[in-house]
């Protein structure tokens, strides 16, 4: 990982083509930005790892102003049979910044609705609070940072979730990335997942942006992710 960002500092120095900022609308796997969405947009996950997949349809809107955003999180699963996750029910509000800013902090409030297929785990319902912070660096660096909790009510079971990513822009298409993930349950077990990956944005008609990337777990493997992110009027 050190190999990794003293690479990206060294690059800094280059200039980017056109010396604009990155298109990739999301440069990081799986963190939250801290800058809520101006506009209103559909958006499609896809996660491949280790002979599993997972899919994940997001609907964001913008209300009154970007300051204040709902959507709807709706995850599949795919491991020897195909099933529901646990649809989340989310609120964000634009605390400080906005999508202009260097720094921009969105707490998110999210309800658990108990969906889950039973092959995929015990359902529940709860409710999750997650607050993201980013901050651009540099113009080719960006940083996120993400703290909160999970709650479930009827297992009874709390989990804390922080994490850390940043990404550099190599070239306007082309973002290298590093997070790190930790996850501690109630009872005292816990789990630290660091990736270093590569993302490209491609740029489709009316406005899609397709976004693969690959990254690869210390804990071994490879995990691939295509998003797929679609404004609508």
């Amino acid at each position: 990982m050190r190999h990794l960002l003293l690479v990206a500092f060294f690059l800094d120095a280059i200039p980017l083509c056109g010396g604009e900022p990155s298109p990739i609308e999301d440069r990081n796997f799986m963190l939250e930005s801290g800058w809520n969405r101006d506009d209103a947009v559909v958006q499609v996950n896809s996660f491949f790892f280790d002979g599993a997949m997972a899919y994940e349809l997001v609907q964001e809107w913008a209300q009154s102003s970007p300051r204040h955003q709902l959507s709807f999180t709706v995850p599949f699963y795919t491991d020897e049979r195909t099933g529901l996750g646990d649809v989340m029910l989310n609120y964000r509000y634009q605390l400080a910044g906005s999508g202009d800013s260097r720094v921009g902090v969105a707490p998110r409030l999210s309800l658990i609705l108990p969906t889950r297929d039973a092959h995929f785990g015990e359902r529940s319902s709860g409710l999750q609070v997650n607050v993201p912070v980013s901050a651009a660096i540099t113009p080719r660096l960006v940083s996120h940072t993400n703290a909160g909790g999970t709650w479930y009510r009827d297992r009874g079971e709390q989990e804390l979730h922080l994490a850390q990513s940043l990404s550099f822009d190599v070239t306007q298409r082309l973002a290298l990335t590093v997070d790190a993930n930790y996850t501690r349950c109630d009872d005292a077990s816990h789990l630290l997942v660091v990736r270093p990956g590569i993302q490209f944005s491609i740029d489709g008609p009316r406005g899609l942006q397709i976004v693969p990337g690959v990254a690869f777990p210390d804990s071994g493997g490879v995990l691939v992710y295509v998003a797929l992110e679609q404004p609508f009027d």
